[in-house]
């Protein structure tokens, strides 16, 4: 766990803000502006071939100081049976995409956008995914009201 902690803070020093071990893995915090940075060097391992796997991304609505949002990107590296849970702090509303990186962020960051408004630049397909198009807002913002209901009145295609 030690040696591949060492290698990754060696490989993108100017990321890592801090780490720390957990019952569950490792939790790195990184700069969001370096999630590309991160993930393209977790690629470089030769993870190409199944190695790792990206198993979900998480948010949550913060609003601390200048930070709105934070996303966890859980991680499992499958050659070391090691969880690694890389944590970043968004201030505006824009993060880097890393579908072209791990595909499997395809879902998670349409989902995060539907739901937060969180928009992932370079991801080129953003619609809706739970809320039905006309639906204003994202319903879980702090700001979003709690009792507002929006419904859909004509029937949906789905393509």
């Amino acid at each position: 766990m030690n040696d591949f902690s060492a290698t990754l803070k060696k490989a993108c020093s100017e990321a890592i803000l801090a780490e720390q071990n957990s019952p569950d893995g490792i939790v790195m915090t990184i700069k969001a502006d370096k999630i590309r940075q991160v993930f393209e060097t977790l690629a470089g391992r030769g993870t190409s071939d199944g190695r790792m796997l990206l198993t979900d991304i998480s948010a949550v609505n913060i609003e601390e100081n200048d930070c709105r949002f934070e996303l966890y990107y859980h991680v499992f590296l499958i050659d070391l049976h090691l969880r690694l849970t890389l944590k970043c702090r968004v201030e505006g509303d824009k993060i880097d995409s890393i579908a072209d990186i791990m595909p499997a962020a395809l879902m998670p960051e349409r989902e995060i956008f539907d739901m937060f408004g969180l928009k992932f630049r370079g991801h080129g397909n953003l619609p809706r995914l739970f809320m039905h198009n006309d639906f204003e807002g994202h319903p879980l913002l702090r700001e979003y009201p709690l009792m507002k209901r929006q419904i859909l009145l004509e029937q949906t295609k789905f393509e």
